[in-house]
């Protein structure tokens, strides 16, 4: 959907930024220019990146117009397994020597530790870079 909003939008300016410049709009409706300017375009690509680039190319402008798989239901907001962090004895634990996490937004916090957890990961995965398991 946003790829659409963009493509969208630099038209949209495109069109407006010349014609602020009182120009003809019906100069800019050349089919021939069109074809000569996207052609040039598209052999530079072919002609700059590996077959396996092209791929990721062809599956990247795919995945731009199609949905995401990471839905609502999938992703974020609904979870199969749910987990009741309120309800866990060490969570009651830590809620009886610390009430100030009574005001703690529970979603919030789950995402935050997504993100430690993607960070943690990055820093372990550089820390033993080049290191073979023994």
């Amino acid at each position: 959907m946003f790829s659409i909003i963009g493509i969208v939008v630099v038209f949209g300016a495109v069109i407006a930024g010349y014609l602020m410049e009182h120009g003809n709009i019906k100069v800019l409706m050349q089919p021939a220019e069109l074809i000569i300017i996207l052609g040039a375009a598209i052999g530079t690509v072919l002609v700059a990146n590996p077959l396996h680039i092209l791929k990721k190319i062809g599956k990247g402008v795919v995945g731009a117009f199609t949905g995401s798989a990471f839905t609502k239901q999938r992703y974020g907001y609904y979870e199969p397994r749910q987990v009741d962090f309120a309800n866990e004895p060490g969570w009651l634990y830590l809620a009886m020597q610390f009430p100030g996490l009574a005001d703690l937004d529970m979603a919030r916090f789950t995402f935050s530790l997504d993100d430690y957890a993607r960070e943690v990961g990055e820093l372990v995965a550089t820390v033993f870079a080049g290191r073979g398991a023994d």
